[in-house]
């Protein structure tokens, strides 16, 4: 705004941005200008810091699937079209059911060292826990599915599983102004996933939203995924989008740094 005042030569512009009374001669200008430098300078080098999340699109090579591996949800969410669409794509699947009452750490650990003493170098384990909008009776404002995948994450820790773990959901990211996040309680599971990779990197897959509808591309999309290195992604009609850390601009007009304490 400066310098559009200095290339229009509009001395209220300029007396404005400078806090001057325009009638000032140059030696109380000088200061002013120099104040003013100094000021953007500092602005600028901290506006380099800042950043935010954005999503991009990624291309991924078409990879075939292989096998076994593990889908662990309730009833329902196994029937889910994702379940038999890597069925068809050549992985091996192997459903643990979650009943109404869920599993805690010791029947997760329970059930899964079943399956690990079967299947003793599954490819991958797969939750759709995440996916139900169940909350818990007596603490309505907790997501069962968000219990659950934290037992589920506990017990591969309790059993030392060998295969990566991931997590899908349904609307719970938001990629843009046009894809608005639809589902609060499951964007919980991205979080919790988050802690779970920090916590155990060598056994962590990664984050999968999924679109409303899943056609063919989609379940492609999904297959090629898994096995790949991304893990953070969501599918969208566009294609797949993968969580990025970028520099971000500035929020606004400049503002002067705040001093002193809130009242």
């Amino acid at each position: 705004r400066f310098w559009e005042a200095v290339d229009r030569s509009d001395l209220s512009g300029l007396a404005d941005g400078l806090d001057l009374d325009g009638d000032q001669p140059l030696r109380e200008v000088l200061p002013k200008l120099s104040s003013w430098r100094r000021e953007h300078r500092e602005l600028s080098v901290v506006d380099g810091w800042r950043y935010g999340v954005d999503w991009r699109q990624v291309d991924f090579d078409a990879r075939k699937i292989s096998g076994t591996w593990v889908v662990v949800g309730t009833p329902e969410l196994l029937t889910h079209p994702v379940v038999t669409g890597l069925a068809e794509r050549g992985a091996r699947v192997v459903p643990v059911s979650v009943g109404e009452s869920g599993l805690d750490r010791a029947g997760f650990t329970r059930e899964l060292g079943a399956v690990l003493a079967e299947h003793p170098e599954p490819a991958g384990i797969l939750s759709l826990l995440g996916m139900s909008e169940d909350c818990l009776p007596e603490l309505p404002e907790i997501p069962t599915g968000l219990i659950t995948t934290l037992a589920l994450a506990q017990a591969l820790h309790d059993i030392d599983w060998p295969s990566p773990v991931w997590c899908l959901t349904t609307g719970a990211v938001s990629t843009g102004p046009s894809d608005p996040l639809h589902s609060p309680v499951q964007a919980q599971i991205w979080g919790l996933g988050r802690v779970i990779g920090l916590e155990q990197p060598g056994r962590w897959g990664g984050l999968i939203d999924l679109p409303p509808t899943l056609d063919d591309r989609a379940l492609d999309r999904i297959s090629t995924v898994l096995t790949g290195t991304e893990d953070q992604i969501a599918l969208r009609p566009t294609g797949v989008l993968a969580r990025r850390l970028v520099h971000a601009p500035p929020p606004g007009p400049v503002r002067h740094w705040p001093c002193g304490t809130p009242s």
